[in-house]
């Protein structure tokens, strides 16, 4: 009797947890791995220490490094001459360093072909933006998602 009523409030609990979740497959898939065992609870933060800080939150860390990596191109174009990289001259005379990332405008029709590819999913990403919309609206988004991608750290050379 006992077990039956633990299976029966398990069953409740799974059917009430799938009806009320957004990403439905997403659901089950979890219902399943959790009562076949393998579900994976292993959870990697990004920690980032700033200033004697630890950050966690993933928002934060993205800032951090945005503006971490801006700051690195102002002082790099500082030592190396005032030169902007674009698709022609994006080889500046620096010297080689694995540890270095060189990033080159994108274009328009790369934004296209990206959003073409991401899937019709209603759920939000950390960006709490569905990639339905996003898909819906590139028409209108593309210019402005090229603009900032290109011009993020070049604005704080002015």
């Amino acid at each position: 009797m006992y077990r039956k009523v633990i299976r029966e409030a398990k069953r409740r609990y799974n059917d009430n947890y799938i009806l009320h979740a957004k990403n439905i497959s997403k659901a089950i898939w979890r219902v399943i791995h959790k009562e076949t065992g393998k579900f994976s609870s292993k959870k990697q933060d990004v920690i980032v220490v700033n200033k004697s800080v630890e950050v966690m939150n993933p928002s934060k860390v993205a800032e951090l490094l945005n503006s971490y990596f801006c700051e690195v191109l102002k002082e790099l174009l500082k030592e190396k001459g005032k030169k902007i990289p674009t698709q022609g001259n994006y080889h500046l005379k620096i010297k080689e360093n694995i540890n270095s990332i060189f990033l080159l405008p994108i274009t328009e029709i790369e934004v296209e072909k990206v959003a073409s590819s991401l899937k019709n999913k209603l759920t939000a990403g950390t960006d709490e933006i569905p990639e339905y919309v996003v898909k819906q609206c590139i028409g209108q988004l593309k210019v402005d998602m090229c603009f900032v991608s290109t011009h993020t750290c070049l604005v704080l050379l002015v």
